[in-house]
């Protein structure tokens, strides 16, 4: 759990107090877990489920890529500094 302001806390009653629970998989597929909160009464569990989606590649650019950005930025870089001379 993250920003956890409740663990090995008494609350009184109508007292609330917040928690966050991350999740955060390294693979793609379906998990779960629970989470128990003690109380007097009986203690309740909250059962959770997350998906991961696989992640999607970043695209990289080849050496004609970069070239043709290295270019474009030359290209540009003059294009401004002959504007800003006129």
């Amino acid at each position: 759990m993250a920003r956890n302001g409740a663990s090995q806390r008494e609350l009184a009653r109508r007292q609330t107090c917040t928690f966050e629970v991350r999740f955060a998989p390294v693979a793609p597929g379906t998990f779960s877990n629970s989470l128990d909160l003690p109380t007097n009464a009986a203690t309740p569990t909250l059962t959770v489920t997350g998906r991961a989606l696989p992640q999607e590649p970043i695209p990289l650019l080849g050496g004609a890529g970069l070239a043709l950005g290295a270019l474009a930025m030359a290209v540009a870089g003059v294009w401004l500094a002959l504007r800003r001379g006129a």
